[in-house]
């Protein structure tokens, strides 16, 4: 078992908020367990939890959302103009687009840990929200010096990396480096620019899910970033470009383009094609059908936001459980889908061959989509990528092109049994469609 990173200090003291006295119960026996000496405090909504801030000396709040008399988004604004320095965890189920996007613009700073939550990663959130907090206190720290004595290795996470002017994201699970992503690329050359950031602000969301394609330890890599010199660290481009998410959702990076999507339209509130990119990276049906609304209110008449937004409440009823977006048309569909029921693409070969849907197969968004993915491999050559270059030239028909693809997708994970299974069962559905013919 590993040793915990940072021991609270004597009495430190968390507020814990939330209208469900079950959960605030629950929480507060698990963090007297993991987190020793440690004083809680409890409220069930935000305008309790209010005055106790007002009242003690509270090191660090622990807050839900939804709750009545007075919600999580108006206690974080509070938290963020009164008690600027008291870090904050949001423990939420509602983790919606809609709802991280009214969190940022409360601007305040904040970590986010999903319910229901194991206790483990929650005590390891609240480790590193105290320990970024003071860090993050120091105009010329490093971002590598910050994790240099973080806790990062017994969840899967994201640490967003913020300086004001640029964003990047890494990428991290059981202390593994496996992927970052900034406006201007990714992988190794993007980790070491992002740990080389001064000043920055790192929140955390306990999820990952990102293949890894860093293949240095991380140890290595803060190293390098501590011993080389300021002047090393290449600046990001403005992290509000609309271009920037663009670029982002073409590459299949769809949380980081609506983020992107959403930083551009705190700024252009009226701008009709950051809605409809915002609407094509929602996460939830909900949020892009906000979105779709918001664009169609500038632009009731543009044929683009009527089809996209009249297919998704075509598919109303297919959407119920968890989402994912399609590769090639950018349309949500079921999690566990091995087609999409927006272009009617097969998204994962099965045993019998292609999966398609009743939908008929939309020949224009798949060539669209495959142009897209030679360009992105060109530049970023992912087993990702690649795999996904291979569905699309299969619709297409195109066998000779997507056994390429697939082999350069075994060829760059080889390690993944996935992609292999894959190829297998690509090859053996093509002799046969040959044998037929």
């Amino acid at each position: 078992m590993s040793e915990p990173l940072v021991a609270p200090q004597k009495n430190r003291c968390i507020l814990l908020v939330d209208d469900e006295p079950a959960i605030l119960e629950c929480v507060k026996r698990g963090l007297r367990v993991y987190l020793k000496p440690i004083r809680l405090l409890t409220a069930e909504n935000g305008k309790d939890a209010v005055k106790i801030l007002a009242e003690e000396d509270v090191d660090l709040v622990v807050t839900d959302l939804m709750m009545p008399e007075m919600d999580g988004f108006a206690l974080v604004e509070h938290i963020g103009r009164r008690h600027w320095s008291i870090p904050v965890v949001v423990m939420s189920g509602f983790l919606t687009g809609e709802n991280l996007k009214r969190l940022d613009e409360t601007g305040s700073i904040y970590h986010i840990v999903a319910k229901p939550c194991a206790m483990g990663a929650l005590k390891d959130c609240i480790e590193n929200a105290f320990l970024l907090n003071a860090q993050g206190k120091d105009p010329d720290r490093t971002v590598a010096r910050m994790l240099k004595t973080a806790h990062i290795g017994r969840v899967p996470m994201t640490l967003r990396v913020s300086t004001g002017k640029e964003v990047g994201y890494l990428y991290v699970e059981e202390g593994i480096l496996l992927d970052a992503r900034t406006f201007g690329g990714s992988g190794e050359r993007a980790a070491l620019d992002i740990l080389r950031w001064k000043g920055a602000e790192i929140t955390t969301l306990d999820v990952c899910g990102k293949p890894r394609v860093i293949g240095r330890p991380l140890a290595d890599l803060l190293e390098e970033a501590l011993q080389a010199s300021p002047a090393a660290s290449v600046p990001a481009p403005d992290s509000s470009s609309l271009e920037a998410a663009v670029r982002l959702a073409e590459k299949l990076q769809f949380a980081e383009a609506r983020d992107m999507a959403v930083r551009y339209l705190a700024e252009h509130r009226d701008s009709v094609q950051a809605w409809l990119w915002l609407a094509r990276t929602a996460r939830t049906p909900e949020e892009a059908r906000v979105a779709y609304g918001k664009a169609a209110r500038s632009a009731p008449e543009d044929p683009e936001i009527q089809w996209e937004s009249g297919r998704l409440e075509r598919n109303r009823d297919r959407l119920g459980g968890a989402v994912r977006h399609c590769p090639f048309c950018f349309g949500l569909v079921p999690s566990e889908s091995a087609s999409c029921c927006s272009c009617g693409a097969c998204l994962r070969i099965v045993e019998g061959g292609l999966s398609l849907e009743d939908t008929p197969l939309d020949i224009s968004a798949l060539e669209k989509a495959a142009a897209r993915l030679e360009r992105v491999v060109e530049g970023e050559n992912t087993h990702r990528h690649r795999y996904y270059l291979a569905l699309a030239r299969m619709n297409l028909g195109q066998a000779k092109e997507a056994l390429h693809h697939m082999r350069e997708a075994v060829r760059l994970a080889p390690e993944k049994q996935f992609f292999q299974e894959q190829l297998r069962d690509m090859t053996a559905w093509l002799a046969r469609c040959e044998t037929e013919v």
